[in-house]
């Protein structure tokens, strides 16, 4: 006899995990699938994403209570008596989750790939893969940057923009000579090193560091050296001529940024979730939380509609009402950081960095982690040079 699930989620990141672990949670019929064969690097957030979304804290390698921001010639380092965030063993943390996902009655069907939507007059009905058909009642699309199902629906297109790129080694430091960011993350600005977007170096357990690059334009047809020879380069600046030992080196890419043009994140009985639908912030890239985010929203419509019969509409209100304001004054502040390479954008690092010498630790979080601009606002006159440079930044900058 065909089973027909309540739930079938593709994909096995974050986003997908959460929200089959919800799902199964109250014991609705949920199947995931996921082509990898292991689902599941590393990656930070801030610390009250742990609690909201009860992640499990084995999945985590390191908590950080300072934050440096700077160029390469000037920064500033925030201290709070608390943890700010953590960083998560991306693969140790899905995995766990796929286990309480599974625990719960999840079913879960990896190396296999999603192909299409099965429609019966003009409903989605299941999904083709390279195990087979499944039928259900309610779709999550969690493919990621492939988008596999919103795209073939037409929410969104297949490649919807130029891709955002990064590239992080880790390494076992030896020498200890990083030992000033053991407790750190910190974001560095400049227009040669990181053009179109930024570089980091995170503490990534005892004596051990993520040093990374991120571009959200692809810059490969620039004249610019690639992003490969620029992290080498960063590399040397920071640890001169010590020892290290590489622990890890990977890369990839996602679609991110107000050039991403979506017509819905849900249509029907199918919903978008995470990089999928692009959930990232435009301004400093956070995307865990935000696809946690949208993960839980996507959980609590279909539920609703399930026990009180509303509308699969509220998972569209309840994004847009998260994101607010706040995501295009993050799109409008990113297109000035990020999207050109001249000396006007330096300028505005350099404005930046002066300017934040006027804020404390609270301005940061609100600014960094909630996106609230009000802090800058409340500081005048000094606020006046890092926005005057962000307008120039924003509509003068012509590359």
């Amino acid at each position: 006899m065909e089973i027909i699930y309540d739930v079938i989620i593709a994909g096995g990141g974050v986003a997908g995990l959460y929200a089959a672990r919800e799902l199964s949670k109250v014991k609705l019929k949920v199947l995931l699938v996921d082509q990898t064969s292991s689902l599941g690097s590393t990656a930070w957030t801030p610390a009250i994403t742990i609690e909201k979304f009860s992640l499990p804290k084995e999945g985590i390698n390191a908590s950080f209570n300072e934050v440096v921001l700077g160029t390469l010639k000037k920064e500033k380092k925030w201290t709070s008596e608390q943890n700010i965030g953590y960083v998560m063993d991306y693969k140790r943390m899905t995995s766990l989750i796929l286990e309480q996902s599974k625990n719960n009655g999840c079913t879960v069907f990896t190396e296999s790939t999603v192909v299409s939507l099965i429609k019966k007059d003009e409903e989605i009905v299941g999904i083709n893969t390279s195990k087979g058909d499944f039928y259900g009642k309610y779709f999550i699309d969690a493919t990621g940057a492939a988008g596999v199902l919103v795209s073939e629906i037409g929410l969104r297109k297949r490649v919807p923009c130029s891709p955002s790129v990064g590239i992080e080694i880790e390494i076992y430091d030896e020498s200890q000579y990083l030992k000033k960011f053991q407790n750190t993350i910190s974001v560095f600005f400049d227009k040669e090193f990181f053009a179109f977007g930024y570089g980091w170096v995170s503490t990534n357990g005892q004596n051990k560091y993520k040093i990374g690059i991120c571009e959200f334009e692809d810059s490969s047809s620039k004249k610019i050296s690639n992003l490969e020879t620029r992290l080498e380069d960063f590399m040397k600046l920071l640890l001169k001529n010590n020892k290290f030992e590489i622990l890890e080196k990977h890369g990839g890419s996602i679609y991110a940024g107000p050039k991403f043009k979506i017509k819905n994140i849900r249509c029907k009985n199918l919903l978008g979730v995470g990089d999928t639908v692009s959930t990232i912030n435009p301004f400093l890239g956070e995307g865990i939380r935000h696809s946690l985010y949208s993960s839980d929203f996507a959980v609590q419509s279909i539920l609703n509609n399930i026990n009180k019969s509303e509308n699969l509409n509220n998972y569209e209100k309840m994004w847009k009402k998260y994101i607010g304001f706040r995501w295009s004054l993050s799109s409008f502040i990113g297109l000035a950081l990020y999207e050109k390479n001249s000396q006007i954008t330096q300028n505005f690092y350099d404005q930046l960095i002066k300017f934040i010498e006027y804020l404390d630790l609270n301005d940061i979080v609100q600014i960094g982690q909630e996106y609230n601009i009000n802090s800058l606002l409340k500081k005048f006159p000094q606020n006046i040079g890092v926005i005057l440079a962000l307008l120039r930044a924003r509509f003068l900058n012509f590359g």
